[in-house]
Order: structure tokens, then sequence, then C-alpha cells
């Protein structure tokens, strides 16, 4: 009875010691999944970051863009404000002409006058 008494404690030994290995694996397991969900999250984040840093360069270039277009129109409108003036001054330039050219005919017929 002794021995056979004997033999169930060290068989219910036995299977308490299986129970904690399975509960310590099982713990590892957990432990092993928690830190690839942390690690998941890390890379989300990091994945996040970039793109929203990328969002960002994406802004700067098109506020430079639309800085430089503002720039090209400008310049194109000091363009043609110069033209208009070089227009202009060529019109009052051959308006001066036309007036010199009436005065020296008035003249030459004043002459012609006078000699006659």
């Amino acid at each position: 009875e002794s021995e056979k008494s004997t033999d169930g404690s060290e068989k219910s030994t036995d299977e308490s010691e299986k129970s904690t290995d399975e509960s310590e694996k099982s713990a590892d397991e957990s432990e092993k999944s928690t830190d690839e969900f942390e690690k998941s999250t890390d890379e989300s984040k990091k994945s996040t970051d970039e793109s929203e840093k990328s969002t960002d360069e994406s802004e700067k270039s098109t506020d430079e863009f639309e800085k430089s277009t503002d720039e090209s129109k400008k310049s194109t409108d000091e363009s043609e404000k110069s033209t208009d003036e070089s227009e202009k001054s060529t019109d009052e330039s051959e308006k001066s002409t036309d007036e010199s050219e009436k005065s020296t005919d008035g003249s030459e017929e004043s002459t012609d006058e006078s000699e006659k």
C-alpha cells in the first residue's frame, strides 16, 4: 500500500511538473507574442512618420513651385510693361519726327514764298 501510495505521489508530482512546464511555455509564447506586437507597432509608427515626412516634403516642393510660378509671372508682367513703355517711347519719337518734318516743310514753304 505504501509503495502504491508512493507511486501515486510520484505520478502526481510528475503531472504537477508537466503542468508547470506547460504554464512556463505558455508564458514564454505570450511574451514572444507581446514582443512581436510591440515590434509591429514600432514599425507601423516608423512607417507613419516616414509618410508624414514625405507629405511635408511634397508640400514644401509644391510651395516652391508656386513661388517659382509667381516669380515667373511677375517677371513676365515686368517684361510686358517694359515693352509697352518702349512702344510708347517709339510712338512719341515718331510723333516728334512727324512734327519736325512738318515744321521743316513749313519752313521750306516759307522760304519759297520769300524767294518768290
